[in-house]
């Protein structure tokens, strides 16, 4: 799972590893991650959510209720959380 618009080197990276994107696209202009947009993309194959924090390109952080959100999700599908929090 990864969060649309993305840091550009992320979807073929997923690719080249054989792994199968599914994007969640985030709105302007709060760019927030909702329980409504994981359920739309979660399945059985779930392994892995690829967060970057800032969102690259919006410059937008990921809240604390988001990330609780996020842990609640990958506990439920057994998946993996790979941060990217490389601006300091």
């Amino acid at each position: 799972v990864m969060f649309q618009p993305l840091y550009d080197a992320y979807l073929p990276l997923v690719q080249r590893a054989g792994g199968v994107a599914k994007l969640v696209r985030l709105e302007p202009p709060e760019w927030r991650i909702t329980a409504e947009a994981l359920a739309a993309v979660a399945s059985d194959r779930t392994r892995l959510v690829l967060l970057n924090s800032p969102l690259n390109p919006t410059g937008t952080m990921i809240g604390p209720d988001e990330l609780a959100l996020l842990a609640d999700f990958c506990v439920a599908h057994g998946a993996i959380a790979i941060c990217d929090e490389v601006w300091e």
